[in-house]
C-alpha cells in the first residue's frame, strides 16, 4: 500500500501539473521518514510499490528524489516560473546559503495574475495517525516558504472521509490505500467514471491518455502486453502527479514456530493475507 497526498483537480492551482510538480519537489520524504519519524516509515515514489516486483517499473520518474533542500527549493521555484507563475511584488523566494534556509518572498501568483488562494491540506489527526499528520505539518511549512499559503487541518478519520469522497470539498488531502498485486487498482483510483461523488477518484483527475491506457490494462491478454501498459501508466502518473505518493510502513508479524510452520514467510502485505493466496493450515 501507500499513503499519499491528493489534489482537487477541479480547483486552481491544483489542476495545474506545474503546481503539483512543485509541491512534489518540496516534499522531502527521506527527511520526514528518517529524521523526524526515526525510520518508522519509509519513503516511496511509485504508484506500484517496489515490493511488487512483477509490476514495479524502476524507470518511473521520481520528482525530487535525491535532491538537497536547496535543490528542492530551486526546482519548486523554476518549475512554476517556467509555467508563467510569478510572486507578489516580484519578491521571489531565495535560498540563504549561509543559514541553510529559504528566505520567503511574496505570495505565488498564477499565470492569469490571480494570487494563489488560501489553501488547506486535510489529514488525519495525531490521535488517529501521527505519521500522516506529521507529513501534513511539514508540507504546510515547505509550501508556505515559497509563497503557497497552506494550512494543515487535522481531523478524525470519520470527519475526513465524507468531506473527501462524499462532498469532495477540499484542496488537498492525505490518506492511504491498501493495494492488490495486479495494477488494475490504478484504474480504480483515477478513472473518469469514478470521479463522481463517493467514487474513488475524489480528486477528479481526468486525462484521455490515461483513460485509453486504463482500458488497455483491463483488456490486455498477455503478461508482456500488460507490463508494457503498466509501465506507461506509471510513467504518466508519476509525471502528471494526481497523487504525490509519500510513504509506507513495514509489517512485522510474529508466530510460534513450535506450533506452526509456514512454507514461506515473506509476502506482500504480510502473512495476514496468506489465506488469499490459497494457503491453508
Amino acid at each position: 500500500g501507500f499513503r499519499y497526498l491528493s489534489f482537487n483537480n477541479r480547483r486552481r492551482p491544483m489542476n495545474d501539473c506545474a503546481f503539483r510538480q512543485a509541491v512534489a519537489a518540496l516534499i522531502d520524504k527521506e527527511f520526514v521518514t528518517r529524521t523526524i519519524l526515526q525510520n518508522v516509515a519509509y519513503p516511496i515514489y511509485t504508484y506500484i510499490p517496489e515490493g511488487n516486483a512483477a509490476w514495479y517499473y524502476e524507470d518511473t520518474p521520481k520528482i525530487g528524489y535525491g535532491l538537497s533542500r536547496v535543490g528542492r527549493t530551486n526546482l519548486a521555484i523554476t518549475n512554476p516560473e517556467t509555467a508563467g507563475y510569478t510572486w507578489e511584488g516580484d519578491a521571489k523566494p531565495q535560498w540563504d546559503a549561509s543559514n541553510l534556509q529559504v528566505v520567503p518572498g511574496g505570495r505565488l501568483i498564477m499565470p492569469d495574475g490571480t494570487p494563489v488562494p488560501d489553501l488547506t491540506i486535510i489529514a488525519p489527526s495525531p490521535g488517529y495517525d501521527p505519521l500522516r499528520s506529521t507529513f501534513a505539518i511539514w508540507i504546510e511549512s515547505w509550501l508556505n516558504e515559497i509563497g503557497i499559503p497552506v494550512t494543515a487541518e487535522l481531523a478524525g478519520f470519520n470527519v475526513l472521509v465524507p468531506r473527501i469522497f462524499t462532498e469532495q470539498n477540499f484542496d488537498m488531502y492525505i490518506l492511504g490505500w491498501s493495494l492488490g498485486v495486479f495494477p488494475s487498482f490504478l484504474s480504480d483510483f483515477f478513472s473518469e467514471a469514478l470521479s463522481v461523488l463517493d467514487g474513488n477518484n475524489a480528486g477528479g483527475y481526468i486525462n484521455p491518455v490515461f483513460e485509453e491506457l486504463s482500458v488497455q490494462m483491463l483488456t490486455c491478454e498477455t503478461e508482456e502486453a500488460c507490463l508494457e501498459v503498466a509501465n506507461q501508466i506509471q510513467t504518466l502518473l508519476a509525471t502528471e502527479l494526481p497523487y504525490v505518493v509519500l510513504f509506507d510502513t513495514g509489517i512485522i508479524e510474529a508466530y510460534r514456530s513450535a506450533s506452526i510452520e509456514f512454507p514461506y514467510t515473506t509476502q506482500l502485505s504480510g502473512l495476514q493475507f496468506t489465506w488469499e493466496s490459497g494457503f491453508q493450515q
